[in-house]
């Protein structure tokens, strides 16, 4: 093709608006210093002969003759000079392209190549692309860009700074492993994914020789095998661990990241103030998150928040995955995160030698694990001053929260819920100073109804508080089951435990507010509702005593009340003047009663036999005392202590005290 450039119409002139006579058009091929050749005629730009001189001069009148161009203008650079060659203007007609579809041809660029400050290609080295020459990754989920990609990672990794993954899905043979603190960033979660094909193979590994500020990862999706995000896959991907940060120290960020179909999601090792944030974990069969020691140094002062972690969907093994896994944990932070359809959600189970302390969770919620939703085991070490506010256990398979172990101290669990468990909702098993402060604890025993409690100590567990706790079979929603006791304290000796000002109506059929079996007298169950009801409001003091007044015989059957021992009960009643319970009964006589003899004594109501007896029998037994089989009384109920002396019983005489708390 032929262009004209110039008709011969036009004059040049200098500022001063004199003609410019003998100035100069000097024509190279666009972007060099090489001349091309210009043409007096169509004609002879077609055929490429008799070339005009270059430069080409104008004339008297400033004016060129015409010129044609046998190319494109875009091919050439042009440069106006006068005619003593000083420079008035220079064009290079590509670059003036640059803008039009056509000019993105015209400009090559590489990693590896020398510019001049101040260029494109200068500016352009500044951010580093894995497409960029000479790494050429595809992002085509076909190629295998591992060894493209490392070596981006190490040709930033020599001056620090961003590697950038633009849109694609990068697949990958082997772990990517950054040793030193540079930031891989793309193009959003859902658009850049670097999928593990190797079964076996790890995702991204920040692996720092010792503890190196900096560093990070965002909006990127890290994902195995066929890949959640790439294909719609379930499963499980690979034997590895999506996310890996070792001896981070502060200033690493992973945010807007997805970790999909990996047998170990994220996990942080001996690592310090490092900060995860928005983001998703899909599909593992070990554990969502990890916090652990790396070798024997520990970490501190790491921050997950706004994040899901599920397992709900998934079709590969799922009996032994938990979502948040803590092995050691010093001055942590989670907050605002949903874990739901793992083995165990959150599992807070220190190993020996490197304890679980001050630890904060708001607003992480436990759902539907299959196991339970939240576990603190101090059994191997200490899991001591953790705090947890407005956290949530919902529609746990097993309890909603288990908590064990004598390494476990001062847990508090603020406001929240505990609900629709299919066991009890908190199985206190162990531990000692834990509180639950404001929570609702209702509708659990949902594997089958009026069978498991809201509360459940184990027995001999001391040192726990319940205040101001919502704990009944109230806001029903699809689980429509009764727990049993909304708490329960089974027989033995606990002690040093607070229920107060708690709301404890509704407990299942048959159940009580408090189901109170503890052997000790230290403790306080005091100001909840309702107010009348057994067990919900202890008051110590209320005694009823008395002595037989005189010694009674050798097979007798008297009756004790505020009168001594009388032959006609109806002159031993106690008349009560409120409702209550009668939680205790201790005798003493002065005299045992004999080799092979008894003194059997037992509490009545109403002149009916209650539960509440015992016996002092043989010829060194002088005391009895009896907590088991208290039962509630009335306002204006009446009870008496009945008396049976076996044939060959010693003469003596009797003290005791009915206990009525209430």
């Amino acid at each position: 093709m032929a262009e004209l450039f110039d008709t011969g119409i036009f004059s040049v002139e200098d500022t001063d608006g004199s003609v410019g006579v003998g100035w100069k058009l000097t024509f190279y091929v666009t972007g060099t210093s090489t001349k091309k050749d210009t043409y007096p005629t169509e004609a002879d730009a077609l055929a490429g002969t008799n070339a005009n001189t270059n430069p080409v001069l104008s004339d008297s009148a400033g004016r060129f003759p015409e010129i044609w161009l046998n190319s494109s203008a875009t091919a050439y650079k042009v440069i106006l000079s006068d005619d003593v060659d000083v420079v008035k203007v220079t064009r290079d007609l590509a670059i003036q392209s640059f803008s039009a579809s056509s000019g993105a041809s015209l400009i090559g660029f590489s990693q590896s190549a020398t510019y001049a400050a101040g260029t494109v290609g200068a500016k352009l080295k500044q951010f580093v692309s894995v497409k960029d020459a000479p790494y050429n990754a595809k992002g085509d989920n076909s190629t295998d860009d591992t060894s493209a990609i490392n070596s981006a990672i190490t040709a930033v990794s020599a001056t620090g700074g961003i590697l950038y993954f633009p849109p694609g899905i990068y697949k990958i043979s082997s772990a990517l492993t950054i040793t030193s603190p540079i930031y891989l960033v793309g193009a959003g979660m859902k658009n850049t994914i670097i999928r593990q094909s190797n079964a076996s193979g790890n995702g991204v590994n920040f692996n720092y020789a010792s503890l190196t500020q900096g560093g990070g990862i965002s909006g990127i999706t890290i994902e195995a095998g066929a890949g959640w995000l790439t294909s719609g896959f379930q499963g499980s991907g690979s034997t590895g661990y999506g996310l890996s940060v070792k001896n981070g120290n502060g200033m690493f960020i992973a945010e807007n990241i997805g970790i999909h179909n990996f047998q170990f999601g994220i996990q942080c090792l001996g690592s310090f103030y490092n900060q995860f944030k928005s983001f998703q974990i899909l599909y593992t069969t070990s554990y969502g998150i990890l916090l652990d020691v790396n070798g024997s140094q520990e970490g501190a002062g790491n921050s997950f928040r706004d994040g899901k972690i599920s397992n709900f969907g998934f079709t590969g093994t799922n009996t032994a995955s938990v979502g948040i896994n803590i092995k050691q944990a010093s001055g942590e932070f989670f907050d605002t995160i949903d874990v739901t359809t793992m083995n165990t959600g959150i599992n807070i189970a220190p190993v020996a030698g490197h304890p679980c302390r001050y630890l904060f969770m708001t607003k992480v919620l436990g759902d539907s694990c299959l196991t339970r939703n939240w576990l603190f085991d101090g059994t191997n070490e200490d899991v001591v001053a953790n705090e947890f506010l407005q956290c949530w256990s919902s529609n746990s398979q097993g309890d909603g929260i288990r908590i064990l172990g004598a390494n476990l101290e001062n847990l508090k669990w603020v406001s929240g819920w505990v609900r629709d468990s299919a066991f009890h909702g908190v199985n206190l098993d162990g531990g000692s100073n834990v509180s639950f402060n404001g929570t609702e604890i209702t509708r659990n025993s949902a594997a089958s109804s009026n069978t498991y409690n809201g509360v459940d100590v184990a027995a001999g567990v001391s040192e726990w508080k319940l205040i101001g706790c919502t704990i009944g079979n109230v806001s029903t929603t699809v689980n429509t089951s009764t727990q049993l006791h909304n708490v329960n304290v089974a027989v033995g000796a606990s002690q040093n435990f607070i229920i107060e000002d708690c709301d404890l109506r509704s407990p299942g059929s048959g159940g009580f507010s408090v189901n109170n079996g503890t052997t000790s007298l230290n403790y306080i169950i005091h100001g909840n509702l309702p107010q009348q009801y057994p067990l919900t409001n202890v008051v110590r003091g209320a005694n009823l005593t008395g002595t037989s007044v005189g010694t009674v015989a050798a097979g007798a059957t008297v009756y004790m009340g505020g009168d001594g021992a009388q032959a006609n009960e109806g002159d031993a009643y106690m008349l009560l003047g409120r409702p209550g319970l009668v939680s205790q009964l201790v005798v003493e006589v002065d005299t045992a009663p004999g080799a092979g003899q008894t003194y059997t004594y037992t509490v009545r109501k109403n002149g009916v036999d209650t539960a509440m007896t015992g016996t002092i029998s043989g010829a060194a037994s002088f005391q009895l005392v009896n907590t088991a089989n208290y039962f509630t009384v009335s306002a204006a109920d009446r009870l008496s202590l009945k008396l049976v002396t076996s044939a060959g019983a010693a003469v003596a005489r009797h003290r005791w005290v009915i206990s009525v708390d209430g």
